[in-house]
């Protein structure tokens, strides 16, 4: 599995109740992500409990199998959990609405096996409600206990006022635990032993409709487009409509269902370099974010200064979302694929514009460099300004260009690409909105009987209902095998330099750890090809054994007994590398001080080595020196 919300191997459908509502929802998960302790009360459905080969296949099972869906099979559990579970929420009717952003995977054959429920709705039975029991004692479980596991402390707070109770009494690094998505994008600290589950707290699930739509902390994404779907013809909270399609994008279907708007705007705090959608929207709306500091102290701050406040202990109550009137809103989002990525350059505008004269304007971007929002110079250029004239949309944009300010840290897009999408994006809500032009798109639509051509009746893969039931087994499922090890590599990270030192004593020292092999380990010649043999024509080493010719470049493994240490292991070897041997080709004409380096470096003098440990002392950053993120 991959341990990151992409693959749907793990989906689960999950029914819970609503602390606000009182209501049960029904929705799929990641198992990968769901931290157990916070399943209290949960009533949870796997892939195999909807059906085998022994019990007789679900009709969403048959279905995506007998219509040559399942393809490889490794996420066609996903594709039956996700529409068991929209299915289950909806009491059996589905909308082609609903359906539309539930597959992970652009696959016909996948969409035409869902698109026949939203034709043909078939009733699945409500399961009873069950309430949980303490194990303890067998009453009604209360969700307040203290549970110590191992090193782990978990509480179940049922009020705010008992987080900060347990705020009083704790110390240690803790963490508020809503969905645990932000898990699969960015790893959680190591030293994190107190967890603290909100999910039973009804303060952070309510919304409230008025002046301004003010939505709780721990409300899921996926509920939060059901509340903006709901107040979207209300005036001044039309553009919702367009917040909710953009909501649509984010992740997938069983990570909107358990990330939070709290979780996701923590994240970007946490990781500036994170292109949050939520906060991205939430900021050029001008929403609010109201957060207790104590039981009775609370402070509004808009989305970006929340983002530098002083603090360590402190709840996210709620958002506040603003009406907007006669204002334009629209977002984008540019990403490697519909879903489940995060996007290369996101974007939001809003504009206060008479005719096409600009009175204010908002221009927000995510993806062009950690602490850049707002393209502030951009926005007071076009104050009272007439768009239409061509020579004020040329400044416009060469004025956006000069401050985009994309940096450089691999993998990311490369800045120039970034920066001109930037300006695409921007082009097209000019284009829309400002200029009023109506694009008219013709579409040759083709009758369902014109493009079928059946030559025979086709041929049922005959694995595709133990894939779509979860029977399948792939590398994951088979039993490990005696002195079984797993390897994590050893990669580099500055391009052009030379690897001096080697040095795996800490990291061969962890619990669990094997050995460490490197190119002076292999017998031979350090190649995994031949020269001469078909169309090779030279060697291609296995480890780096000199100068490093492209970024993570491997240059050793971790030999472990668990994947988890070899990983933790490979990233305690230490690397010295030499002054750079070459100019990367890719770095040619840049002048130094943009170099952009995912390690730190720093320059030195001929013949001399500085260790990784030199340069974490140095204020080099991420290859530039640190800007003042204001």
């Amino acid at each position: 599995m991959c341990l990151e919300a992409g693959c749907g191997a793990c989906l689960v459908s999950i029914k819970r109740k609503n602390p606000f509502s009182l209501k049960f929802e029904i929705g799929s998960a990641n198992s990968c992500l769901t931290l157990l302790f916070s399943c209290n009360g949960y009533e949870i459905t796997t892939i195999e409990g909807l059906g085998d080969k022994k019990l007789g296949y679900h009709p969403i099972q048959k279905k995506l199998a007998f219509t040559n869906g399942s393809q490889c099979g490794y996420c066609s559990p996903a594709m039956v959990i996700n529409m068991y579970s929209l299915l289950s929420a909806n009491d059996g009717h589905v909308s082609v609405k609903q359906w539309k952003y539930m597959s992970m995977y652009r696959i016909q054959t996948n969409i035409n096996a869902m698109k026949s429920f939203a034709v043909d709705a078939i009733d699945i039975e409500d399961i009873e409600d069950l309430s949980p029991k303490c194990p303890k004692n067998s009453e009604i479980c209360k969700f307040k206990c203290r549970n110590i596991d191992g090193e782990n402390a978990w509480y179940w707070p049922r009020t705010i006022e008992e987080i900060f109770d347990i705020f009083d009494h704790i110390i240690d690094p803790y963490m508020l635990v809503g969905g645990n998505t932000a898990h699969g994008a960015y790893r959680r600290p190591e030293n994190i032993q107190t967890f603290i589950n909100i999910n039973n707290i009804r303060e952070l699930q309510q919304y409230h409709i008025g002046n301004s739509l003010t939505l709780g902390g721990n409300i899921t994404l996926t509920n939060a487009i059901k509340i903006f779907r709901s107040v979207q013809n209300i005036a001044g909270f039309e553009y919702f409509e367009k917040v909710a399609d953009h909501f649509e994008l984010i992740a997938n279907v069983p990570v909107r269902n358990m990330g939070t708007l709290a979780g996701n705007v923590m994240l970007k705090r946490q990781h500036l370099d994170f292109p949050s959608d939520v906060f991205l929207l939430f900021e050029t709306i001008g929403a609010k974010i109201n957060v207790l500091f104590d039981k009775a102290v609370q402070n509004s701050y808009s989305l970006k200064d929340f983002l530098y406040i002083h603090a360590d202990k402190f709840v996210i109550k709620n958002f506040s979302l603003p009406k907007l009137q006669n204002l334009k809103f629209n977002s984008y989002k540019i990403t490697v694929r519909s879903q489940n990525a995060h996007a290369h350059v996101n974007g939001a505008f809003l504009f206060d514009i008479d005719s096409t004269v600009i009175n204010s304007a908002t221009i927000c971007f995510g993806g062009i460099n950690p602490h850049f929002v707002h393209a502030k110079e951009t926005e007071s250029f076009l104050k009272q300004k007439d768009i239409s004239y061509e020579h004020i949309l040329q400044l416009t944009f060469l004025k956006l260009l000069s401050e985009l300010d994309a940096d450089w840290f691999l993998p990311d897009a490369n800045p120039t690409y970034r920066r001109y999408v930037a300006c695409g994006i921007f082009y097209k809500y000019i284009y829309l909105f400002c200029l009023q032009i109506k694009l008219i798109l013709d579409f040759a639509v083709a009758s369902e009987n014109s493009m079928k051509i059946v030559l025979f009746q086709p041929v049922i893969k005959r694995e595709a209902l133990v894939q779509c039931s979860g029977e399948a087994f792939y590398n994951n499922d088979l039993p490990p095998l005696p002195n079984e090890v797993y390897l994590a590599f050893v990669q580099a990270k500055v391009v052009g330099a030379k690897i001096e030192i080697i040095d795996p004593t800490e990291a061969l020292l962890q619990p669990k750890v094997v050995a460490f092999f490197s190119a002076k380990d292999i017998p031979g010649v350090n190649s995994f090809t031949v020269p001469g043999y078909i169309t090779l024509t030279e060697f291609e080493q296995i480890f780096v054994s000199g100068t490093v010719l492209y970024y993570d470049q491997p240059l050793g493994v971790i030999a472990a007994e668990t994947m988890s240490a070899a990983v933790k292991a490979a990233k305690k070897v230490k690397v010295v590398y030499s002054r750079y041997s070459v100019v990367p080709k890719a770095l040619e004409g840049f002048k130094e001080e943009n170099y952009l380096f995912t390690c730190k470096f720093l320059k030195v003098q001929q013949n001399r080595s500085v260790s990784l440990l030199e340069l974490d002392k140095t204020d080099w950053g991420r290859g530039r020196k640190q800007k003042d993120p204001r």
